[in-house]
């Protein structure tokens, strides 16, 4: 995540007030992460937080169902970004 400052940014702003309680909503699930492991690595630390994290296009539930389509749809938007960068070549 060192390369995505916005995402550093939030992550600061959260961990400013330990007590405030914090929902982080993306409309694509592939905006936290391109890959699985920055995606779970991105709820883990918004859970060490106490923040809940919501995506508009996916349903979301505390479950390992749920989880695994979490990881699958950052899967999904890693091979997307390795298509698009052999188009581009």
């Amino acid at each position: 995540m060192a390369d995505r400052p916005e995402i550093l940014a939030l992550l600061t702003h959260i961990s400013s007030d330990p007590d405030a309680r914090f929902i982080v909503i993306v409309d694509d699930h592939g905006r936290i992460g391109r890959d699985p492991r920055t995606a779970v690595a991105f709820r883990e630390e918004l859970k060490d937080h106490n923040a809940r994290f919501e995506c508009a296009s996916v349903a979301r539930a505390a479950t390992p169902e749920q989880e695994f389509v979490e990881n699958v749809l950052a899967a999904r938007a890693e091979l997307d970004d390795h298509l698009n960068d052999k188009e581009d070549t």
